[in-house]
């Protein structure tokens, strides 16, 4: 029992310290005892591939490059401009991942944040733009996530194959103890598998899809210039009149238990007095 546990021991350790010193890994493999050619085999292979990962060279259309971009702009009709924008996102096999309307005195605001393939990102930015005189703004930024992409993905290589010993060295566990001990360490690894898979899933899904946030308006000027008339500024002194009464009178009913109070107070104070006198 003594000698497995000493074995799981030092598999724990060389496997945890194979990320930064992978020489060390021989060592550790040949104090292993009965696991010397497994562990030999399988550390030879991780560092063949990590030696693969781990090149500083990347080929230039291996890079991975997150694209995003926003822009705004005018339109004489929001109507006309959606249709267009609809249009573009479907011909380019895109989405609108989200979409929202705001309006003021005087104009109407829609944005749109549009996700598209990467390598359409381009043709739908040129297809939006149609039509448009002037941008208010227009901004598009490019960040290259390259290293932690490949970074990520060669630790979680090394991860699965730190798992893949586990599961050989569980198989050859005897006692309770030992396979307690190893199978804790599994678990451990294969938690550290789940959030490197995660964490290069979302870098892969926004190295896939760019995003492009669009805002166009419509100018209401001329109605907001008509608001000043008398009969409206009329209509808006009625409301605010009628919106004041509401005010005072649910303030009131907020009060009620103080205004009653007060009544109570005032009437004891009444009678307090009559028989003073």
């Amino acid at each position: 029992m003594k000698k497995y546990l000493v074995l799981i021991l030092f598999f724990a350790f060389a496997c945890n310290r194979s990320e930064m010193h992978s020489d060390n890994n021989y060592a550790t493999a040949e104090a292993s005892g009965d696991y010397e050619e497994l562990s030999e085999k399988s550390l030879a292979k991780s560092q063949l591939e990590r030696d693969d990962a781990g090149s500083d060279f990347k080929p230039i259309n291996d890079l991975k490059l997150i694209k995003t971009g926003s822009c705004t702009f005018e339109t004489e009709s929001l109507k006309a401009t959606a249709d267009r924008i609809k249009i573009a996102i479907a011909k380019h096999n895109g989405y609108a991942s989200n979409e929202s309307e705001n309006k003021t005195s005087y104009r109407i605001n829609r944005t749109v944040q549009i996700r598209v393939p990467s390598d359409k990102f381009d043709k739908l930015l040129e297809d939006i733009s149609v039509g448009v005189n002037r941008f208010d703004e227009r901004e598009i930024s490019v960040s290259d996530v390259t290293e932690v992409y490949y970074d990520i993905s060669a630790r979680l290589k090394t991860k699965k194959q730190i798992e893949t010993r586990y599961i050989q060295l569980l198989s050859r566990a005897g006692k309770i103890p030992e396979v307690l001990e190893v199978e804790r360490q599994i678990g451990e690894v294969r938690t550290e598998i789940d959030r490197l898979e995660g964490k290069l899933k979302y870098l892969k899904n926004q190295v896939s899809f760019s995003t492009l946030r669009v805002t166009y308006y419509e100018s209401l000027e001329a109605q907001a210039e008509n608001n000043y008339g008398f009969i409206n500024k009329l209509k808006r002194s009625f409301v605010n009149g009628w919106d004041m009464v509401l005010s005072v009178f649910l303030g009131l009913i907020t009060i009620w238990p103080l205004l009653l109070l007060a009544v109570v107070v005032g009437l004891l104070i009444r009678r307090y007095k009559l028989k003073k006198s």
